[in-house]
Protein backbone atom coordinates (compact mmCIF):
# COMPACT_ATOMS: atom_id res chain seq x y z
CA UNK A 1 0.00 0.00 0.00
CA UNK A 2 2.93 2.34 0.69
CA UNK A 3 4.10 1.94 -2.90
CA UNK A 4 0.65 2.87 -4.24
CA UNK A 5 0.68 5.91 -1.96
CA UNK A 6 4.12 6.97 -3.25
CA UNK A 7 3.05 6.28 -6.85
CA UNK A 8 -0.01 8.52 -6.47
CA UNK A 9 2.19 11.28 -5.03
CA UNK A 10 4.75 10.87 -7.83
CA UNK A 11 2.08 11.08 -10.54
CA UNK A 12 0.55 14.14 -8.89
CA UNK A 13 3.93 15.84 -8.68
CA UNK A 14 4.71 15.04 -12.32
CA UNK A 15 1.39 16.54 -13.42
CA UNK A 16 2.06 19.61 -11.23
CA UNK A 17 5.44 20.09 -12.89
CA UNK A 18 3.88 19.73 -16.34
CA UNK A 19 1.22 22.36 -15.57
CA UNK A 20 3.53 24.49 -13.40
CA UNK A 21 2.48 27.80 -14.98
CA UNK A 22 -1.16 27.14 -14.12
CA UNK A 23 -0.32 26.89 -10.41
CA UNK A 24 0.95 30.42 -9.84
CA UNK A 25 -2.29 31.67 -8.26
CA UNK A 26 -4.35 30.09 -5.51
CA UNK A 27 -2.67 26.70 -5.89
CA UNK A 28 0.91 27.87 -5.45
CA UNK A 29 1.03 26.69 -1.79
CA UNK A 30 -0.16 23.28 -2.97
CA UNK A 31 2.74 23.11 -5.42
CA UNK A 32 5.21 23.87 -2.63
CA UNK A 33 3.46 21.32 -0.42
CA UNK A 34 3.93 18.69 -3.13
CA UNK A 35 7.64 19.50 -3.39
CA UNK A 36 7.95 19.23 0.39
CA UNK A 37 5.95 15.98 0.42
CA UNK A 38 8.01 14.35 -2.34
CA UNK A 39 11.27 15.15 -0.55
CA UNK A 40 9.97 14.07 2.85
CA UNK A 41 8.29 10.88 1.64
CA UNK A 42 11.35 9.85 -0.41
CA UNK A 43 13.71 10.31 2.53
CA UNK A 44 11.21 8.75 4.92
CA UNK A 45 10.64 5.71 2.68
CA UNK A 46 14.39 5.17 2.33
CA UNK A 47 15.04 5.20 6.07
CA UNK A 48 11.93 3.11 6.71
CA UNK A 49 13.22 0.42 4.34
CA UNK A 50 16.61 0.63 6.05
CA UNK A 51 14.88 0.12 9.40
CA UNK A 52 15.87 3.57 10.69
CA UNK A 53 12.53 4.58 12.19
CA UNK A 54 14.14 7.11 14.54
CA UNK A 55 15.56 9.10 11.63
CA UNK A 56 12.20 8.83 9.88
CA UNK A 57 10.47 10.33 12.93
CA UNK A 58 12.86 13.29 13.00
CA UNK A 59 12.04 14.11 9.38
CA UNK A 60 8.33 14.31 10.12
CA UNK A 61 8.91 16.57 13.12
CA UNK A 62 10.34 19.05 10.61
CA UNK A 63 7.77 18.34 7.92
CA UNK A 64 4.60 18.85 9.92
CA UNK A 65 4.84 22.57 10.78
CA UNK A 66 5.88 23.32 7.19
CA UNK A 67 2.95 21.25 5.97
CA UNK A 68 0.55 23.27 8.11
CA UNK A 69 1.98 26.58 6.86
CA UNK A 70 1.48 25.53 3.22
CA UNK A 71 -2.10 24.37 3.86
CA UNK A 72 -2.96 27.52 5.80
CA UNK A 73 -1.63 29.70 2.97
CA UNK A 74 -3.79 27.76 0.51
CA UNK A 75 -6.91 28.41 2.56
CA UNK A 76 -5.98 32.07 2.98
CA UNK A 77 -5.91 32.25 -0.83
CA UNK A 78 -9.26 30.54 -1.43
CA UNK A 79 -11.41 31.67 1.51
CA UNK A 80 -13.20 34.88 0.58
CA UNK A 81 -14.22 36.20 3.98
CA UNK A 82 -11.62 38.70 5.29
CA UNK A 83 -12.20 37.76 8.95
CA UNK A 84 -11.69 34.10 8.14
CA UNK A 85 -8.44 34.94 6.36
CA UNK A 86 -7.21 36.81 9.43
CA UNK A 87 -8.07 33.94 11.74
CA UNK A 88 -6.12 31.51 9.56
CA UNK A 89 -3.14 33.90 9.41
CA UNK A 90 -3.09 34.20 13.21
CA UNK A 91 -3.17 30.41 13.52
CA UNK A 92 0.10 29.95 11.62
CA UNK A 93 2.52 31.10 14.35
CA UNK A 94 0.35 29.56 17.07
CA UNK A 95 0.22 26.11 15.48
CA UNK A 96 3.89 26.28 14.51
CA UNK A 97 4.81 27.05 18.13
CA UNK A 98 2.60 24.18 19.30
CA UNK A 99 4.47 21.81 16.98
CA UNK A 100 7.80 22.96 18.40
CA UNK A 101 6.60 22.58 22.00
CA UNK A 102 5.29 19.11 21.22
CA UNK A 103 8.68 18.09 19.79
CA UNK A 104 10.56 19.51 22.78
CA UNK A 105 8.35 18.54 25.73
CA UNK A 106 5.89 15.80 24.75
CA UNK A 107 7.02 13.72 21.78
CA UNK A 108 10.76 14.08 21.27
CA UNK A 109 12.46 13.75 17.89
CA UNK A 110 12.85 10.00 18.33
CA UNK A 111 9.08 9.50 18.60
CA UNK A 112 6.41 9.78 15.89
CA UNK A 113 4.89 13.32 16.12
CA UNK A 114 1.32 12.04 16.21
CA UNK A 115 0.14 14.88 18.46
CA UNK A 116 1.34 17.39 15.89
CA UNK A 117 -0.47 15.55 13.11
CA UNK A 118 -3.71 15.53 15.06
CA UNK A 119 -3.33 19.25 15.75
CA UNK A 120 -2.77 20.02 12.07
CA UNK A 121 -5.69 17.82 11.05
CA UNK A 122 -8.03 19.52 13.51
CA UNK A 123 -7.31 23.02 12.25
CA UNK A 124 -7.22 22.02 8.58
CA UNK A 125 -10.69 20.47 8.91
CA UNK A 126 -11.99 23.74 10.38
CA UNK A 127 -10.45 25.78 7.55
CA UNK A 128 -11.97 23.35 5.05
CA UNK A 129 -15.40 24.00 6.52
CA UNK A 130 -14.85 27.76 6.27
CA UNK A 131 -13.83 27.28 2.64
CA UNK A 132 -17.00 25.31 1.88
CA UNK A 133 -18.99 28.10 3.51
CA UNK A 134 -17.28 30.57 1.18
CA UNK A 135 -18.15 28.42 -1.83
CA UNK A 136 -21.80 28.24 -0.81
CA UNK A 137 -22.15 31.99 -0.25
CA UNK A 138 -20.51 33.12 -3.51
CA UNK A 139 -22.16 32.65 -6.87
CA UNK A 140 -20.02 31.08 -9.55
CA UNK A 141 -20.73 30.11 -13.11
CA UNK A 142 -18.10 27.37 -13.09
CA UNK A 143 -19.35 23.83 -12.60
CA UNK A 144 -18.29 22.63 -9.17
CA UNK A 145 -16.55 19.52 -10.51
CA UNK A 146 -14.31 21.77 -12.63
CA UNK A 147 -13.50 24.18 -9.81
CA UNK A 148 -9.87 23.37 -8.92
CA UNK A 149 -10.05 25.06 -5.51
CA UNK A 150 -13.11 23.02 -4.56
CA UNK A 151 -11.48 19.79 -5.73
CA UNK A 152 -8.29 20.54 -3.79
CA UNK A 153 -10.27 21.49 -0.69
CA UNK A 154 -12.25 18.27 -0.94
CA UNK A 155 -9.09 16.19 -1.21
CA UNK A 156 -7.62 17.94 1.81
CA UNK A 157 -10.80 17.47 3.86
CA UNK A 158 -11.12 13.77 2.99
CA UNK A 159 -7.55 13.06 4.00
CA UNK A 160 -7.27 15.11 7.18
CA UNK A 161 -10.75 14.32 8.51
CA UNK A 162 -10.23 10.60 7.88
CA UNK A 163 -6.64 10.57 9.13
CA UNK A 164 -7.62 12.50 12.29
CA UNK A 165 -9.79 9.59 13.43
CA UNK A 166 -7.50 6.88 12.05
CA UNK A 167 -4.38 8.23 13.76
CA UNK A 168 -6.27 8.67 17.01
CA UNK A 169 -7.48 5.07 16.74
CA UNK A 170 -3.97 3.82 15.95
CA UNK A 171 -2.59 5.55 19.05
CA UNK A 172 -5.16 3.77 21.24
CA UNK A 173 -4.93 0.35 19.54
CA UNK A 174 -1.11 0.34 19.49
CA UNK A 175 -1.06 0.47 23.30
CA UNK A 176 -2.59 -3.02 23.31
CA UNK A 177 -1.67 -4.52 19.91
CA UNK A 178 1.24 -2.97 18.00
CA UNK A 179 0.82 -5.30 15.01
CA UNK A 180 -2.83 -4.33 14.58
CA UNK A 181 -1.91 -0.65 14.89
CA UNK A 182 0.57 -1.06 12.02
CA UNK A 183 -2.08 -2.75 9.86
CA UNK A 184 -4.55 0.04 10.55
CA UNK A 185 -1.99 2.51 9.19
CA UNK A 186 -2.80 1.16 5.71
CA UNK A 187 -6.01 3.20 5.93
CA UNK A 188 -3.80 6.28 6.05
CA UNK A 189 -2.17 5.21 2.79
CA UNK A 190 -5.60 4.84 1.17
CA UNK A 191 -6.52 8.36 2.29
CA UNK A 192 -3.27 9.67 0.84
CA UNK A 193 -4.00 7.98 -2.49
CA UNK A 194 -7.45 9.56 -2.56
CA UNK A 195 -6.06 13.03 -1.75
CA UNK A 196 -3.29 12.92 -4.33
CA UNK A 197 -5.72 11.60 -6.96
CA UNK A 198 -8.01 14.56 -6.33
CA UNK A 199 -5.00 16.90 -6.37
CA UNK A 200 -4.02 15.53 -9.78
CA UNK A 201 -7.54 16.06 -11.12
CA UNK A 202 -7.69 19.53 -9.57
CA UNK A 203 -4.40 20.56 -11.18
CA UNK A 204 -5.63 19.39 -14.59
CA UNK A 205 -8.88 21.34 -14.10
CA UNK A 206 -6.89 24.44 -13.16
CA UNK A 207 -4.94 24.17 -16.41
CA UNK A 208 -7.87 23.25 -18.65
CA UNK A 209 -10.58 25.44 -17.07
CA UNK A 210 -8.81 28.51 -15.59
CA UNK A 211 -10.95 30.61 -13.26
Amino acid sequence: MLYLHLSALSICFAVALYYRKALNGDLKPIFWLLILSVITEAIGAYYLLMGERVVNNKIFHIYQPLEYIALALFFINVVENHKFKQIIRISIPIVTLAHILNSVYFQNLNQPPSNGFLLTSFFVCIWSMLFYYSILTIETEKKIWRNSNFIMGTGILFFYAGAFFVMGLIQIVSQYDIALGKRLFNINHVLNILMYSLFTYGIICKAKYPQ
